[in-house]
């Protein structure tokens, strides 16, 4: 096999207005075995990284490449390296991650006493957050925002405690930007866990959000007093929680 190689150190293509400058790779051999390839090759495993580098000038920068001094990462990072500002990374067994998804992870940390009862909608601040890359939940107001617009899944659920008999209707209100979901109405009382005043509930939804929608949680326990308190997660178990994720 006959190769030819030809080194490049300098800039291809000129300023020509109208024109779509292409630096092409071609054999036009059509027999067997016969193609073309582009290849990025650096010097070792204590080296810089390959890459490819998209620039539109004055405006951003995408690059793509081996991450060569971490795993070999194929990656690509929203600037002119990897490792700063990655989007995207698979390693060398074929696992893809993408660390800037929009998504989010908090729970309740400590009870909130009196929160509902008397059919008060009580909006729960999950304030312990684990889980939050784009800062796209705000614990502060319970609130989580669309960075992007996209399709996204909600999952919560929910402890409560001090139900008395006159508590005969519960619900779990998931709050959107232009819509409400509710899960099924129920009697919380007449179901609730053996001979406690404990009670469980939780709800789940997909949802069409444009970027700057919201989503947060409302819990309403309705026909009694105002003595509801919503229980805080526990050390190891996660009794009141709320995930949000970017799904496509």
């Amino acid at each position: 096999m006959v190769a030819s190689n030809n080194a490049i150190y300098n800039t291809v293509g000129a300023s020509i207005s109208g024109v779509t400058n292409t630096l092409t790779v071609t054999n036009p051999s059509n027999t067997a075995s016969s193609a073309a390839r582009e290849t990025i090759v650096v010097g070792g495993g204590t080296a810089g990284d390959p890459t490819l580098n998209w620039n539109v000038s004055g405006v951003t920068n995408w690059e793509m490449g081996i991450d060569n001094s971490v795993s070999d990462n194929l990656t690509i990072s929203q600037g002119t390296s990897l490792g700063t500002n990655d989007v995207w990374r698979m390693n060398t067994s074929g696992s893809r991650i993408m660390p800037l998804q929009p998504l989010a992870f908090a729970r309740l940390s400590a009870p909130v006493v009196n929160a509902t009862g008397d059919g008060t909608n009580y909006t729960i601040l999950f304030d312990d957050v684990s889980i939050n890359p784009q800062s796209a939940y705000n614990p502060a107001t319970g609130i989580f925002t669309a960075p992007v617009t996209g399709n996204y899944m909600v999952m919560t659920q929910v402890s409560y405690n001090g139900l008395t008999a006159a508590h005969t209707g519960a619900n779990i209100i998931i709050a959107t930007t232009g819509r409400n979901f509710l899960c099924p109405m129920y009697n919380p009382f007449a179901i609730r866990t053996l001979s406690t005043v404990n009670q469980e509930m939780g709800a789940s939804c997909m949802v069409r959000l444009t970027a700057g929608d919201t989503i947060f949680i409302i819990i309403s326990i309705q026909n009694g007093a105002k003595v509801i308190t919503v229980n805080g997660s526990g050390v190891t178990n996660e009794y009141c929680q709320v995930q949000f994720a970017l799904l496509c």
